[in-house]
């Protein structure tokens, strides 16, 4: 159970985690993207979607990823807790939305660029 032994990942998170690690990712092309990014709201709804969908998947399998040396490195667990504080952060934001306001999408692209996106 990943709430049990992380300091970041609450129940609620937790719950949030398994449900959108069930979800498979959508592929995209870059055509794809071109065309969405044209809305600025649709392209916030996708990323607001598939990035938590592929961190879950990560953050759920990155045990049986690295060595146990590994996992009991500070290396390790930094690695462990960025990836589950980028998907914190990206859970504050709303689900979905019909418009996008230029506070929040400032605010989504920095947390976007602090998470490596």
């Amino acid at each position: 159970n990943l709430s049990s032994f992380s300091s970041i990942i609450n129940k609620d998170l937790h719950k949030r985690l398994e449900g959108y690690s069930c979800i498979q990712p959508t592929p995209y092309t870059i055509h794809d993207f071109l065309e969405i990014s044209q809305d600025r709201a649709k392209l916030y709804n996708l990323v607001r979607t598939e990035i938590p969908v592929r961190l879950s998947k990560l953050i759920i399998n990155m045990p049986g990823y690295l060595p146990q040396e590994v996992k009991d490195q500070r290396t390790g667990q930094f690695v462990k807790d960025y990836f589950e504080m980028s998907f914190k952060e990206l859970e504050t934001f709303p689900q979905k939305i019909d418009h996008i306001d230029k506070s929040t999408e400032a605010k989504f692209l920095e947390v976007l660029t602090r998470v490596g996106i």
